[in-house]
């Protein structure tokens, strides 16, 4: 992760790897592995408490639910978190739980998070034919084509690795990963290209029909 999306840490204070937070009006709780118990006492600040996971006795997300929520109460969650198959399996669970699911457009901890790190991309780089052994009109025409076999007209992609594969780019976003953030919508004819500084050179490069768009305007709702 980037400094920009380490919400974790600026909420809880902690600074590990894996986590899960829940907040309701009266209690505040981050569920961690066995990998970070003692520095998750060591950095959570109240009124966060520590939930232990993989313990006989552990209290699991959906026990800490039923215990804390009523049937017909809500919970919101940030869509752009999820990729599609697990956020359908969160929202059936809730629901089956007789909870209800807001989807929220924004991150709500990014409303007060007054001092965020800003996300700074700093575009993509093209590789060339001798670093991505295949051109990116080969991969789309492969890819249409299992688009097609599922009977659908258009696939968006938001894993940074599988969009910087299939445009035979890489990037500097994060630390210790060639990655830049990233969306892409394939449909049958057009590739769109949601990211921050990919310029005109990058669409000429492809000679492809390419439309590009700063990564913030994703259309996710």
């Amino acid at each position: 992760l980037a400094d920009h999306d380490f919400r974790v840490k600026f909420l809880t204070g902690f600074t590990g790897s894996s986590a899960y937070v829940a907040v309701t009006n009266d209690k505040a709780v981050l569920w961690t592995d066995g990998r970070y118990f003692i520095q998750a006492v060591e950095q959570l600040v109240p009124p966060f408490t520590l939930m232990k996971q993989g313990q006989s006795d552990s209290v699991t997300v959906e026990d800490f639910i039923l215990a804390n929520l009523n049937d017909g109460d809500w919970i919101g969650i940030d869509p752009s978190l999820y990729a599609y198959e697990s956020g359908e399996k969160l929202v059936r669970k809730l629901r089956s739980m007789g909870i209800s699911v807001a989807s929220i457009r924004g991150n709500l901890v990014d409303e007060f998070w007054n001092d965020r790190p800003p996300l700074q991309s700093k575009g993509p780089i093209i590789l060339t034919p001798e670093e991505h052994g295949c051109p990116v009109k080969d991969k789309l025409t492969d890819l249409r084509k299992r688009i097609a076999q599922k009977k659908c007209d258009s696939i968006i992609l938001s894993a940074l690795d599988d969009i910087m594969w299939l445009l035979n780019i890489r990037g500097f976003d994060i630390k210790y990963n060639p990655l830049a953030y990233s969306y892409v919508l394939v449909t049958p004819s057009e590739v769109h290209l949601f990211m921050d500084k990919a310029d005109d050179a990058v669409r000429n490069f492809y000679l492809i029909t390419l439309n590009l768009a700063p990564f913030q305007e994703v259309p996710l709702a």
